[in-house]
Formats: C-alpha cells, structure tokens, sequence
C-alpha cells in the first residue's frame, strides 16, 4: 500500500496521470455483433422453454378432458341402466297387477 502511495507521488509530481476522467468509457471485451447473437439465443432459449410449459398444459388439458369425458359417459351409461330398470320394474308391476285383476 505504500509503494502505491508513492507511485501515485511520483506520477503527480511528473504530471503522468493515474486516473481515469469522469467520461471515459472502457471498450467492451465483447462485440456488439457477438452480444447480438447471445441475446438472440437467450430469446430462442426462452421461447423454446415457453414452447415446451405450453405443449405439456395442452397434454395435461387433454388428459383432463378425456377422464371428465369418460366420467361422463359413465354418468349417462348408469343413468340409462337406472331408466331401464325402472321401466321393467313398472312393467313387472303392472303385469302383475294387472294379471291378479283378471283372476278375480
């Protein structure tokens, strides 16, 4: 640290200048061209990777769907043995209702 002060001494003593002014601005290690196709790929990256969350929702939607569908054909199948169990059960009934009204 104090072979630096000394420095910094000598330089100003001999009108060297050790700093940098308030407006200099340092080349970047990069191109602006190189930045351009980094950019570029991070942007591919990120629409591939959206691309993918969205084709896995659809696949989960669809998996939804068809077990609400099924659930639903399911509902309807039952609801019609039920009809039709009743309406064999009334028949039966009036059958034999209406048998027993003829014997007597």
């Amino acid at each position: 640290l104090a072979g630096v002060k000394d420095c910094q001494e000598m330089c100003r003593s001999s009108g060297i200048s050790y700093e940098r002014p308030s407006d200099y601005y340092a080349e970047m290690v990069k191109s602006d061209g190189h930045m351009l196709k980094v950019k570029k790929e991070l942007l591919e990256q990120a629409a591939k990777i959206e691309a993918a969350e969205l084709r896995r929702k659809q696949r989960d939607a669809k998996k939804f769907g068809k077990a609400l569908q099924v659930e639903k054909n399911q509902e309807k199948e039952k609801k019609k043995k039920d009809e039709l169990d009743s309406i064999k059960k009334w028949r039966k009934s009036r059958e034999q209702s209406g048998g027993m009204a003829g014997n007597d």
